[in-house]
């Protein structure tokens, strides 16, 4: 199906524009091109040898030489069978002539009964069991939209047994937006579309990802790229941002512009002169002191989490708390937004889940692997994610060193592990593991670090990977008995050939395909608490349901004493940084992952 393509979008070469005229920048030319790096992709892998075929090697190193011996000790029987007992000699040499001598007829007879051992037990078709399979199946997967880099990942992606998943960028999309605007205020307090212009101009100046969501859902809300002013700009991380918003109402008119009448907007730039005027100044010339006042109008805004308005004295109301909880609960970020000493508006701000990923993550367990969700988000987000898709079990506010030493953690406790990732965060977890998988959208360092890459960024296409693999080395074994078979040696090489080509009738698992697999199994919503949650490389955050009385006792004495501990340093605190492991306890100073 067509693609759309906007100014700044990625072009591959070959692609065929479908009508109208394109300008397009050559931004990468020959080899470094996509379509170049795909080929080499392509021809590196059907060129490499999988770990099957040493085993392949192998049995024929030992293979060749017992036939050769086989060989030699028929030629050697035949010689001393001939010389005792000639007429049998002469009975099954069909091409005996008279008029040589007995000697000579029993040695030429019994080098083509040796010659035809060697000849019918040739192993040759060992040696293309392998690489045949390996070259179909690898152009099989890149015409599915799976680049597999060699022989080694495509047969080691089936004795996978742990699956990890980064969440941002590929469980999800990577790229938060505004989903809920909600206005605390009356609406002739702060109309909604000021409240936008003051937001969208307070944010542009921030950094953070949320923050650049929230300025983009402003400007597209009031259809505008130009903003107002910011000064005094504070950034408070694990809580919020202060600062100071002008010039907004030039950006407020221009919003109503198409609506207001020609007459409403001539009053406010023209006026009609008064006692007032200059003398000698024309009675039609616009005064700019009124709407230089207008412009001057600067507002305080305060845009953060609960703590940062605790902290700048204002109280947030039971239904506004209970609505950022339920939020929060969702794996969403909520945010708080105060004018002017009044909290006017609560904002929620989501990473949307990918539709596949759930059921990518059921079909993964319904083939008997472990699904892990690995993460650097805050544990309260990662948790409502993977509840969401099905993960039982989470690591959150990881670094990358933590991601590696997880994979390896992994693999000492004899697991074969692959690892899905996109961000550069990833690449050394995706070296690390037994199946680095890529998701093609991701940064170039992953791509490389990755031994699979999935072009289309559909989650469907990790379970295809492991599915080619099995039906590849499935296609390997039956070419290895094509290869044994006595009766069919003379025919072997080709039918261990056609064997292989059988891999081009192979289709990828659809979602269809695997929902009808599901049947009726339809997965009901994971409560929270079915989700282990571990911080960094600690222990679990989240205590078993099946603890005895005694131990929820003891756990819920040491949540008490911490959260005491952790309010009566909430003064002494002031503006610093707040401790991540706070966050164990459910009372951490900053809740939300907004900086």
């Amino acid at each position: 199906m067509p693609v759309t393509k906007k100014p700044g979008s990625s072009v591959i070469a070959g692609s065929i524009n479908q009508n109208g005229s394109l300008l397009i920048t050559a931004t990468h030319v020959g080899l470094d091109t996509t379509l170049s790096q795909i080929v080499k992709l392509v021809e590196e892998a059907q060129t490499s040898k999988a770990p099957i075929q040493q085993f392949a090697d192998k049995i024929s190193g030992y293979f060749v030489p017992f036939i050769v011996g086989i060989s030699l000790l028929t030629l050697f029987a035949w010689i001393l069978i001939g010389f005792v007992d000639f007429p049998l000699v002469e009975k099954y040499f069909p091409g005996y002539d008279q008029s040589i001598s007995k000697a000579e007829a029993v040695i030429r007879f019994a080098f083509q009964a040796s010659i035809t051992v060697l000849c019918i037990a040739c192993p040759c078709s060992l040696g293309l069991a392998t690489p045949t399979a390996v070259m179909v199946g690898t152009g099989v997967g890149a015409q599915n939209g799976i680049l597999i880099k060699g022989g080694e990942p495509l047969e080691m992606a089936h004795k996978i047994q742990t699956v990890v998943f980064d969440k941002t960028g590929t469980i999800t999309y990577g790229a938060p937006k505004v989903i809920q605007l909600k206005i605390l205020v009356e609406g002739n307090r702060m109309p909604r579309s000021r409240l936008l212009a003051i937001v969208g101009t307070a944010e542009n100046n921030s950094e953070h990802p949320l923050g650049a969501a929230i300025t983009k859902y402003c400007k597209q809300e009031l259809g505008t790229e130009s903003l107002g002013g910011c000064t005094d700009f504070q950034a408070v991380p694990g809580c919020g941002i202060r600062c100071q918003v002008s010039n907004t109402e030039t950006l407020l008119r221009h919003h109503h512009e198409d609506s207001d009448d020609n007459n409403q907007r001539n009053s406010i730039l023209v006026q009609i002169s008064d006692s007032r005027t200059r003398p000698g100044s024309h009675p039609l010339i616009m005064d700019p002191q009124p709407l230089t006042l207008v412009q001057t109008a600067s507002y305080v805004v305060l845009i953060g989490n609960r703590e940062w308005m605790r902290r700048n004295g204002l109280q947030i109301r039971p239904d506004v708390d209970e609505t950022m909880t339920e939020h929060e609960r969702r794996g969403r970020t909520a945010v708080l937004v105060a004018v002017d000493g009044l909290l006017c508006a609560m904002i929620a701000i989501a990473d949307t889940v990918k539709p596949e990923a759930e059921l990518v993550v059921h079909t993964l367990q319904a083939m008997g692997l472990e699904v892990i969700l690995m993460t650097g988000d805050n544990s309260r987000t990662a948790q409502a994610i993977a509840a969401q898709v099905g993960i039982r079990k989470v690591f959150a506010e990881v670094l990358p060193s933590h991601k590696v030493a997880m994979v390896e953690q992994l693999q000492q406790a004899g697991k074969r592990v692959a690892m899905v990732g996109d961000g550069v965060n990833d690449s050394p977890a995706l070296a690390m593991a037994d199946v680095g998988i890529a998701i093609g959208t991701g940064t170039d360092v992953a791509i490389e670090a990755a031994d699979v890459v999935l072009i289309r960024n559909d989650l469907l296409d990790v379970v295809g990977s492991i599915d080619l693999s099995k039906k590849t080395v499935e296609r390997i074994r039956i070419n290895f008995v094509h290869g044994w078979v006595p009766a069919a040696m003379a025919f072997s090489s080709v039918s261990v050939v056609l064997s292989s080509l059988l891999l081009k009738c192979y289709t990828k698992p659809s979602a269809e395909l695997l929902e009808s697999r599901r049947g009726s199994q339809k997965r009901h919503a994971a409560s929270l608490s079915d989700v282990s949650v571990h911080i960094g490389m600690g222990e679990l955050r989240r205590s078993s349901p099946r603890l005895s009385l005694l131990d929820r006792v003891v756990n819920f004495s040491r949540t008490s004493i911490n959260s005491l501990q952790s309010k009566h340093s909430l003064n002494s605190m002031a503006l610093s940084e707040p401790n991540k492991h706070s966050l164990l306890m459910g009372e951490a100073l900053c809740e939300e992952e907004f900086v």
